[in-house]
């Protein structure tokens, strides 16, 4: 009965690691890239949505910041260095990405300016 397991479990194995196999060199299933004009003229085409969400990105990361950074007061007039820190790193990750939202906008702005 063991035997019969052992070999059962083999077949099943090899064929699984062939039907992966198998389908990996399936025909018309590689991939492409997109056109970089097409994606550029789709990203162009809805510059004002994007904008947009990226204004309101930053307004809620403005109100978060404010709050934080009252938060980081109260809790260094209490002592508590601890917590201190920690709001610590959550500004330093706003600031992370708020770099990050200023770098999208100069990139769509440099990419939608000749549009």
């Amino acid at each position: 009965m063991d035997l019969r397991k052992a070999v059962a479990g083999a077949v099943l194995a090899g064929s699984l690691t062939m039907g992966a196999a198998g389908m990996s060199g399936v025909a018309g299933a590689e991939t492409t890239r997109p056109d970089p004009g097409a994606v550029k003229a789709r990203i162009c085409a809805h510059e004002g949505e994007i904008e947009a969400r990226l204004a309101q990105i930053e307004t809620r990361l403005g109100t978060l910041t404010a709050k934080l950074s009252d938060a980081r007061g109260k809790a260094e007039a209490a002592g508590r260095a601890d917590l201190v820190a920690r709001i610590d790193t959550a500004l330093d990750r706003i600031a992370k990405i708020q770099a990050r939202l200023d770098a999208m906008q100069d990139r769509l702005a440099k990419a939608c300016a000749s549009t």
